[in-house]
């Protein structure tokens, strides 16, 4: 009887179980992996399993053992657990096809397994499989074996020793008779020679001395010692918990002091003490890491919260975590207080080489008082770490920061945060140290995680925050360390009054490199949305000395009054395929982008890119949300004139050539008219419209007329590549009509402002999807009085197709019909 389990590692992935007291995997109908068995079944019940890589290729089993673990469904006699590894059969190991023997243990309480699944070992090391549905039916006729604990090498061991003791048994039952028959056999000879009693037993004990009998009681005391390290083995299963060290854990700071008169005294309960202002909370869990280190076991720390008085230093090679938001451990006031003198970590590993960290499921909280400078999380040199459902609040000196100090400290390499969440405090910070012998830091990941500086919800907040990220290369003229392979993947980041990103290289540009920020998501709020006039200080992302920093995929990266990419001494970066929302270029020299003269062969791809709510325009000067403080639009494409005159081989494509031909009002206006047409555009395009030019203006005139069906103004947009658009225009006539026309708009068709204001809009236009831009009245509308409209600009343009072109020029002129006028 058998079933067929299939896994692929690296894809699989289930929700996460919030009540870990009361631990059970609810499936949901989502598991397809799922074994029915009944009660008293014995190994005739076997499950075949594949296993197969995210890729689609089968994970090597070859070398492997593979274990079942399962807790089994709740039991009023208790809760029971089961460790095989006898029933694993490896069918084709190259292929990820084994065979796998239930034990009969498994199947002695009916119900469904709260947790069951595959661990994979192979020299040392282990992964897992995602869990599957195991059910036991209820068997009514027989009963079985009785439900208990099963860990089969401990069974195997167990019953290696008893069949040891047996024949130990059997061994001293024999001796025992030969024994009593010589005792016989030597007494009768003793008689014979007329010995007492007394010198035969003289005899006897120096007999059983030299033969060294094994006694009953030295049998008994034997069975003592094995049972006492089995009972040791078994207790190895389980992790050590800083309940059991005696914490407070009430959510106050209690001191040793409130119990002692001298630290010898309170060493007696709390061997870790090392001075009476030491709170309980800090003793305890530092002796149960301590304890958890020395035994290689994890460290539970329970629902509570704990209050320490100072730093608390973490295991290695061993699990500390807790039961999420509930297990907290807090800074005291004092260590607070303290924070300010010198920074001081809540929790950190900062000691020699480079060993793995993994902490889950615990929440680290500083104090209310924004000028403290503790950092909720300190990492020195490791390897392979896994930080994961960690959150860090009102810690202001960093939330965490990556930094080796210890003089023999490694390389922070290959650590990855997921699921972190750091609100209310400073920033998340990755640093290399130039000043020790190694220090450098590669291949560092965060995932799904929110890093917050002041509170995204507290609109009126009026302090500023640290940058969300700071990944800084230490300088020192006479080293040069090394930070690449950095990720930030589907995060939101936010920060007031500052740079969202930033990241500062050391002298040596090449020695940062390969960081990406991927589906990014966050905002940069500057003091009350107001940073004040004059230059413009921030920039969401700040890049200085690095090389092939990438910004893909991300979106609504700003807010009120701050800029996009500042590039100093730059090159190979790649900014691309991002919505900008709300850009304030409310300052006289604000930008999207700004490169200096140092900086060079970057891609400012802005294909692709989304820009919303262009500012400057009237439109937006007179709208009460935003005013005239919100700037002039020239103001802020001021940018590409200094990539032009500062910038090196810079490539920018897409919208930025149409502002540039814009702004140096080299576009075309819509001058070539005969007839009431415009030359060298089908009549298609300008179906019921008549065009002629204004006395004393750039601009021309376009009357749409009345009763006309299929009405419309537009450029073609011939090229099967992307382009960019621009238009400002007005339109002037009855609101009933405005609200029949609409724009075409790069990917969207959008009404016509009815206000009769001047409007301008810009943009992509991918030609898959639209092949024109203009004005329209479509789904057959007919207009009911005449409309005017006045353009001053209406310009397509195609990407410029040069990479790496050295400056930025117009485009050569067109011929008529080409779409570009």
């Amino acid at each position: 009887m058998s079933q067929t389990l299939t896994y692929v590692i690296g894809q699989d992935r289930r929700p996460h179980v919030d009540n870990v007291q009361d631990f059970k995997v609810n499936f949901d109908g989502s598991n397809t992996n799922w074994v029915q068995a009944r009660q008293y079944e014995r190994s005739m019940r076997q499950v075949f399993v594949n296993i197969k890589n995210e890729d689609g290729t089968p994970l090597d089993l070859t070398g492997c053992n593979v274990w079942f673990e399962g807790l089994l469904p709740k039991n009023s006699a208790g809760d029971f657990r089961i460790i095989d590894d006898k029933g694993y059969v490896a069918l084709d190991p190259t292929a990820g096809r084994f065979r796998f023997d239930m034990p009969g243990h498994a199947f002695t309480v009916a119900g469904s397994y709260r947790q069951a699944f595959f661990r994979i070992l192979k020299d040392g090391n282990s992964i897992t499989t995602l869990e599957f549905d195991l059910d036991v039916l209820a068997d009514k006729v027989i009963d079985g074996l009785v439900p208990r604990t099963y860990i089969s090498p401990v069974e195997e061991l167990i019953n290696e020793i008893e069949a040891k003791y047996q024949n130990s048994t059997d061994k001293l039952t024999k001796m025992t008779s030969g024994f009593v028959d010589k005792f016989t056999q030597s007494m009768n000879t003793l008689k014979a020679l007329g010995a007492t009693v007394q010198n035969g037993l003289d005899a006897l004990e120096q007999k059983i001395k030299q033969d060294g009998l094994f006694t009953q009681a030295e049998a008994d005391a034997f069975k003592q010692a094995i049972l006492a390290t089995v009972n040791g083995l078994e207790t190895k299963w389980h992790d050590i918990e800083v309940v059991d060290y005696k914490p407070t854990r009430d959510g106050k700071a209690h001191t040793l002091s409130e119990s002692y008169i001298s630290v010898d005294e309170a060493q007696k309960d709390y061997p870790t003490a090392t001075s009476l202002a030491d709170t309980k909370d800090w003793c305890a869990i530092t002796a149960a890491i301590q304890e958890g280190q020395k035994q290689g076991r994890n460290i539970y720390l329970a629902p509570g919260n704990y209050f320490v008085n100072k730093t608390v230093k973490l295991p290695i090679g061993v699990t500390f975590y807790g039961a999420y938001q509930n297990s907290k451990i807090y800074a005291s006031q004092q260590m607070s207080d303290d924070s300010k003198k010198q920074p001081l970590a809540i929790l950190e590993y900062d000691d020699e080489g480079q060993p793995p960290i993994y902490i889950e499921n615990i929440q680290v909280l500083g104090s209310s008082d924004q000028n403290n400078q503790l950092i909720g999380l300190h990492l020195g040199g490791n390897r392979a770490s896994k930080i994961s459902n960690f959150i860090v609040s009102y810690c202001f000196g960093h939330g965490t920061l990556v930094y080796p100090t210890h003089p023999q400290s490694a390389d922070v390499e290959n650590t990855t945060f997921e699921h972190y969440w750091q609100v209310q405090s400073g920033s998340f910070c990755i640093k290399s140290n130039a000043s020790i012998n190694r220090g450098n830091i590669t291949d560092f990941a965060v995932y799904d995680s929110q890093i917050t500086t002041l509170d995204v919800r507290d609109e009126n907040q009026s302090n500023t925050s640290a940058p969300a990220v700071e990944i800084i290369n230490e300088e020192n003229p006479n080293a040069v360390k090394s930070i690449y392979g950095v990720e930030f993947t589907r995060c939101f980041l936010h920060a007031q009054g500052n740079n969202l990103v930033r990241i500062v290289g050391c002298h040596a540009p090449r020695a940062t490199h390969s960081i990406n920020f991927d589906f990014i998501k966050g905002e940069l709020h500057d003091v009350h949305g107001d940073l004040g006039k004059g230059s413009d200080k921030f920039f969401l992302f700040h890049l200085e000395n690095c090389w092939h920093v990438m910004v893909d995929h991300s979106s609504q990266l700003t807010y009120s009054g701050a800029s996009y990419v500042e590039m100093k001494r730059c090159a190979f970066c790649d900014i691309q395929t991002a919505g900008i929302a709300y850009l304030g270029w409310q300052h006289s020299d604000s930008m999207i982008f700004t490169l200096d003269k140092y900086s060079y062969e970057n891609h400012i791809n802005l294909i692709g890119m989304d820009i919303y709510l262009a500012p400057g325009t009237e439109d937006t000067t007179k709208d009460p949300n935003y005013g005239y403080d919100y700037g002039q639009a020239h103001d802020a494409m001021d940018l590409f004139a200094k990539m032009k005159d500062e910038g090196s081989d810079n490539h920018i494509t897409g919208w930025q050539v149409g502002q540039t031909l814009t702004l140096n009002n080299e576009p075309q206006r819509l001058k070539q008219i005969t007839n009431g047409k415009i030359d060298g555009l089908a009549d298609a395009w300008q179906k019921g419209v008549t065009t002629s030019l204004i006395d004393n203006s750039v601009h021309t005139k376009h009357v749409l007329s009345k009763g006309v069906v299929d009405l419309q103004l537009a450029l073609p947009i011939p090229y099967k590549r992307t382009s960019g658009f621009l238009i400002s225009f007005r339109a002037i006539g009855a609101e009933e009509d405005l609200k029949k026309l609409q724009l075409i708009a790069g990917s969207q068709l959008i009404q016509v402002p009815s206000d009769q204001n001047w409007h301008v809009w810009t943009g992509i236009c991918k030609t898959n999807i639209l092949q024109a831009i203009g004005i329209q009245a479509p789904n057959h509308e007919v207009l009911t009085n005449d409309v005017t409209l006045e353009i001053e600009y209406m310009h397509c343009f195609m990407e410029n197709q040069i990479p790496f072109y050295p400056d930025f020029v117009a485009l050569p002129m067109p011929k008529a019909g080409e779409g570009n006028y």
